[in-house]
């Protein structure tokens, strides 16, 4: 899922498999590619090659022999060069337009996660806006994630976490423009609303 999501391509990982001479492999997809039907066409291709598969259009697992990886990723390729357009690899980041400031609020992050459950074809509002930046915080056992104070519109402040963000991270003062979820942070029994990143740009 992290390499679809970093790269905006369909993407697999494998790993040795308890059975000898097996690799099992875990399939992530992008929009307009249907990962269970390119697996159908390799191994139409390739009789044998894939031991066994299932999965749906966005996700897919599979079992390969370890000889054949090589083949596989050939075959695996040449489909998705068949298949994806130059527009299909554009990675488009659709929102539901920008909070208001007085709606950065606990009672709007409560009410967002009582819609819940996201999935296909229903998926969580991911908001935008412009901001500067306060004050910029490392965290993680590397130092990979970034927490921010933000000051939005009116000088109304929010909290924002960036997973893997770190490598982007603004200094503070600058000005950023966001695309975020709003969720419930809970701490030591206390709740305040937090600004997931999703995407950070410099207008």
């Amino acid at each position: 899922s992290k390499l679809k999501e970093a790269h905006h391509r369909p993407a697999i990982a494998f790993a040795p498999s308890a059975e000898a001479g097996l690799l099992k492999g875990s399939a992530r997809s992008i929009e307009g590619f249907h990962v269970r039907d390119a697996l159908v066409a390799v191994s139409a291709e390739n009789p044998g090659l894939i031991e066994r598969f299932g999965g749906h259009a966005m996700a897919a697992g599979l079992t390969l022999r370890a000889d054949g990886y090589t083949q596989f990723a050939e075959a695996f390729n040449r489909i998705c060069q068949q298949t994806l357009s130059p527009e299909s690899l554009e990675q488009v980041l659709l929102t539901d337009g920008p909070l208001a400031a007085s709606e950065l609020t606990l009672e709007t992050a409560r009410l967002l996660e009582q819609a819940q459950p996201w999935g296909q074809g229903f998926p969580a509002p991911i908001f935008e806006g412009e901001f500067t930046v306060l004050s910029v915080r490392l965290m993680g056992s590397e130092q990979q994630h970034v927490r921010y104070t933000l000051k939005g519109e009116n000088g109304i402040g929010a909290q924002a976490v960036h997973f893997g963000g770190a490598a982007a991270a603004p200094s503070p003062g600058s000005r950023v423009r966001l695309a975020y979820t709003l969720n419930v942070n809970r701490y030591q029994g206390s709740e305040t609303a937090q600004l997931l990143v999703q995407d950070l740009r410099l207008p």
